[in-house]
């Protein structure tokens, strides 16, 4: 502001409007300090106390005690209305925040990590059984399974090394975009938040190196524990692998049903740990991923008979050779299904949320018009001037006045509470509740006898029962006073800490000393109520400037909360892309490998007649029916997801309870990824048959 010292300063307060000397600036000595500083005045307590209109009024005293201080003494000075609460409280919310988003992200990316080792496998795989006749000829030569077993994974370890060392780059760079969004979200829903630079340390490149490292070491345990284990004479042999398979897929499947079962009781058993509720989501994951040779099977073999007789002789060889490669297939198939999986069960999710939200907006918002004071946030709540609402109530358009305090207060054991007292409304339109003591006359009688009502999150929070009467304990100004909880109902408002909701009037008994108003709700005539937008803009007209208001019609608030809704979920969209782009080239990979296998079958077949037409339409048809296969294996999958995400995870993270919506779109959408990305991967396998050389490729030495 180009301000010096000497210049005046005028600071707003409610209605009034204070002028004050700047007697002096501070000098951060670094970036840090210059943002925890910012938009900070410095006062001593008399100017404070004139300026905001307190005097003789202290809202807070900070002591600097000895380690291990006995607080008792200082305690029993306490006035009622007052409470001892250690100072690391204070960051208690940002902590559970931002640990609730780095565990939600963290389990995101995991899941992209979990698909790309489905890629690492086939790849050292790949690896390994292209180079089964050299091994076989160490084999034969004397060269010991343990050195062939760390050949192995000292390839894999520098592979590794190599795509985590740009996976870091990639990272960081990742990293610094998606800064952005997640500002934007925990502006949009906490609290402003400035960052000016990105942190990052060495102990967050640690871990991602570690991560990529580990991924890639257990991928690779299998393949080179299978180049060890074959004998040198059939090591020679690329039928031996897929023989074994075929034997393996009763046990596999068996694993299979064993680990999504393992994994589904963990999550009931789980309680609120949303680690083990992870834990338990991933080995559903694995489960079903462990199941995908089966299916492929059995679709491959209902897909062949109309296959074979709309194509002919393509249209049997191609769901043949993909059951024939199912150590290659399978594993992309895998993949693919997870990814899509993903974009099914986080699609659900999203939608699921979107409609509960708009849902309880359609139900909280009954008022035509709200205003709030200008600039209010949740650090530093404004008052609405008493002689505008005198004003407001004289308006010919206007049938009722709906009054709001919100404001914190204390409960015992210095928590803070969060509290929305309100004057009761014109009409007592049913909240959106979970329970309630009985019909609406009977809730509405019971607020206005001095009960209370709490947010589900607040219930949950406080292991409040959801479905019987309890009470809440809170420091008034006479001292603690328990109030009878009469219901619980759904609110998404608050998802840190909920809140609690009485009526004004019982609020002002309980804390005479604070007749401030923070919103203010108009319910206009039924012929004026068309015109909400109009009367919006005449009302900031005429009041906004005179009382420094901030006035919004029910239609923009409902706008403006799913547009903040719609943003707060872009970092998910992300990241479910990531984890597509994996399983895009994981398809890739195994059609890849799948060519280079069959270099003398195809050439065997070209040099029999089939031409390279056919051999284009086969590739495809292959990677057809592999996305179809990942596709239909991720519907039931991805449902699954989206019930575990909405009535364990979510739940367990922030406390709400959502209503499952199920979009066919969603599914539909979800499989046509699947097809797409798999014959896109096609495509460039396709073109390499262009080079095929017939001779080149049927000669055996």
């Amino acid at each position: 502001y180009n301000l010096r010292p000497g210049d005046s300063l005028t600071l707003l307060t409610g209605k009034q409007a204070r002028t004050v000397r700047l007697a002096g600036l501070l000098q951060p000595a670094d970036e840090l300090s210059r943002s925890a500083l910012d938009g900070l005045v410095l006062a001593d307590i008399s100017t404070a106390q004139e300026v905001l209109n307190m005097p003789g009024r202290i809202s807070t005293v900070d002591l600097i005690l000895p380690p291990n201080a006995d607080t008792r003494p200082i305690e029993a000075l306490l006035p009622a209305n007052a409470q001892l609460q250690p100072a690391s409280l204070r960051n208690q919310a940002l902590r559970q925040m931002t640990a609730a988003f780095e565990l939600n992200l963290t389990a995101l990316s995991l899941l992209a990590l979990l698909v790309g080792m489905f890629l690492i496998y086939n790849t050292i795989s790949f690896s390994v059984v292209q180079r089964r006749p050299v091994l076989g000829t160490l084999r034969c030569l004397g060269v010991t399974r343990r050195e062939i077993f760390g050949l192995v994974l000292t390839e894999a370890l520098l592979l590794s090394a190599v795509g985590a060392a740009v996976g870091l780059g990639l990272g960081v760079l990742l990293g610094r975009g998606l800064v952005g969004l997640v500002t934007r979200t925990i502006n949009d829903l906490f609290f402003t938040l400035t960052v000016q630079n990105v942190s990052l340390s060495g102990f967050t490149l640690l871990k991602g190196a570690l991560a990529g490292l580990g991924a890639g070491l257990l991928a690779a345990l299998v393949p080179a524990w299978e180049a060890t284990t074959v004998p040198p004479v059939n090591a020679l042999k690329r039928s031996v692998e897929e023989t074994r398979l075929q034997q393996r897929i009763p046990a596999l499947t068996a694993a299979g049903l064993l680990v999504m079962a393992a994994g589904w009781g963990l999550l009931n058993a789980a309680a609120q740990s949303l680690l083990l509720s992870f834990g338990a989501l991933f080995a559903l994951l694995i489960g079903a991923a462990l199941l995908t040779p089966v299916v492929t099977r059995l679709l491959m073999s209902g897909v062949r008979p109309p296959a074979q007789a709309a194509l002919g002789i393509i249209g049997a060889m191609a769901p043949r050779d993909i059951t024939r490669a199912l150590s290659r297939t399978a594993v992309s198939i895998a993949a693919l299904m997870l990814a899509v999986s993903v974009i099914i069960g986080v699609g659900i999710m999203i939608d699921s949320f979107r409609g509960t939200v708009a849902a309880w907006l359609d139900n909280v918002l009954a008022a035509d018009i709200y205003i709030s004071p200008a600039g209010q946030n949740l650090r530093l709540a404004g008052e609405i001037d008493p002689e505008f609402i005198r004003h407001i109530e004289q308006n010919p358009a206007v049938a009722a006045v709906g009054l709001l305090r919100s404001t914190t207060v204390f409960a015992p054991g210095n928590e803070r509470v969060e509290i929305r007292a309100v004057s009761p409304r014109p009409d007592e339109k049913d909240r959106p509740m979970m329970w309630g003591i009985g019909p609406p006359a009977e809730l509405s009688a019971a607020l206005d006898s001095g009960a209370v009502l709490v947010s589900e999150v607040f219930a949950r929070r406080h292991n409040l029962p959801l479905d019987a009467p309890s009470a809440v304990t809170l420091i008034t100004e006479a001292g603690p006073r328990d109030f009878p909880v009469v219901g619980v109902f759904y609110d998404y408002a608050v998802p840190e800490l909920g809140y609690v909701l009485l009526r004004l009037d019982t609020y002002r008994a309980h804390w005479p000393g604070d007749q401030t108003i923070t919103g203010v709700g108009l319910y206009l005539q039924p012929d004026a109520r068309p015109r909400s937008d109009e009367l919006s803009r005449e009302i900031t007209g005429e009041f906004a400037a005179r009382y420094r208001l901030s006035v919004s019609s029910n239609g923009a608030i409902k706008q403006n909360a799913l547009e903040i809704f719609d943003r707060t979920f872009t970092i998910t969209a992300a990241l479910r892309l990531l984890a597509t782009v994996v399983a895009f080239i994981g398809v890739l990979s195994a059609v890849m490998s799948l060519q280079l296998e069959r270099t003398r079958e195809l050439g065997t077949l070209r040099a029999n007649g089939m031409s390279l037409a056919q051999l284009w339409g086969k590739t495809l048809l292959e990677t057809g029916l592999m996305g179809l296969t990942a596709g239909l294996m991720a519907l039931p999958l991805g449902w699954l997801l989206a019930f575990v995400l909405i009535r364990f995870i979510n739940l367990r993270s922030f406390g709400w309870t959502l209503a499952m919506e199920s979009n066919l779109s969603i599914y539909g959408m979800a499989l046509l990824v699947a097809l797409t990305a798999a014959l896109l991967a096609g495509i460039y396998p396709m073109l390499r048959l262009n080079r095929l050389q017939i001779a080149t490729a049927v000669r055996q030495e």
